[in-house]
């Protein structure tokens, strides 16, 4: 399987092969009279939403490491104007885009997420540009096959879950689940995406959390606040206590993509380190801080490091 090391490539590319049999599908449903169909004049056709999908999948993953996403050559505006006659023709240029993106990210493991690429000159993770490029293609086949679906009208044959069969999937889903948890092909569902902290004085500690990055969504002082990130999608919070805060021995790691960088901008604003950044031998770039509180804060880059290091235990 590609990328069975890289669960986020993994992912990515998952939801990309279904986005590509989800066009493929409406394709498939219409006539080649009907490919130039617009049910308003303000609206594009399956002829323009493909031809438009194409030219952005070839301006970005042509040479997608040596030149800008926006090539000199593309014509945007002309990708709105429908040139295609037949779904023969609409089949051969959804295919054909789809093999320059899957040529172009193949390649690709954990340590390239990071690097960067350019669209009309805009820096981007390969992370980001990929996400942006999911982001665009889930816009776009929906309208694909919304279009199909108004001109196949009770022919539709649906792609999800049919209307009124909604609760007869979920319990054939949890019956599966239940079924290889019994079996042993399913580990129990976990996330750790939570940590709450004791806080003497929540008012300092909310500032200084916020000038790491993290962004407060609960804002219940004196008492508690609740805290995004938004890199990872984890929440942690603060809860007020009197008592004194007697253990030194936790640690509160904050992963980010330049150390040097944040630790730069966090001295500006006046704050004190422990240690500079350095690389350790664990493979993982740190710094470290106290916050108001006295509890430890690791900044830290790892990278693939984090997850699959060297010394990774193999099943």
């Amino acid at each position: 399987m590609p990328f069975e090391h890289s669960p986020i490539l993994q992912s990515i590319a998952q939801q990309c092969h279904r986005y590509e049999a989800m066009g493929t599908a409406a394709i498939l449903a219409v006539k080649s009279s009907e490919v130039a169909f617009q049910p308003d004049p303000s609206c594009n056709s399956l002829g323009t939403l493909v031809k438009h999908m194409h030219g952005n999948m070839r301006s970005r993953f042509v040479n997608f490491m040596q030149e800008d996403g926006e090539k000199d050559w593309r014509e945007r505006d002309d990708e709105f104007v429908n040139s295609f006659e037949t779904q023969e023709e609409l089949l051969k240029a959804w295919e054909e885009a789809w093999k320059v993106f899957w040529d172009a990210v193949e390649p690709f493991s954990d340590t390239d997420l990071d690097r960067v690429v350019y669209i009309r000159s805009e820096p981007h993770s390969i992370l980001h540009a990929l996400h942006r490029h999911m982001a665009h293609n889930a816009y776009h086949v929906g309208q694909m096959i919304y279009l199909a679906k108004m001109l196949r009208k009770e022919e539709w044959k649906s792609l999800s879950i049919p209307v009124g069969k909604s609760e007869e999937f979920t319990q054939k889903k949890r019956a599966e689940a239940k079924r290889a948890l019994a079996e042993g092909d399913l580990r129990p569902d976990l996330d750790l995406n939570q940590i709450t902290l004791p806080s003497r004085d929540l008012a300092k500690s909310v500032e200084f959390y916020e000038h790491l990055g993290a962004i407060l969504i609960v804002d219940s002082l004196p008492r508690y606040a609740r805290f995004w990130v938004p890199n990872g999608g984890t929440t942690f919070s603060l809860h007020h206590v009197e008592e004194p805060l007697h253990d030194p021995r936790t640690v509160i790691y904050f992963e980010c993509r330049d150390v040097d960088a944040q630790v730069e901008r966090l001295k500006s604003l006046g704050m004190e380190f422990l240690s500079d950044p350095t690389d350790e031998r664990w493979l993982w770039r740190e710094a470290r801080l106290k916050d108001p509180d006295g509890h430890e804060i690791c900044l830290y880059h790892a990278g693939v490091n984090r997850v699959n290091p060297p010394w990774k235990v193999q099943p």
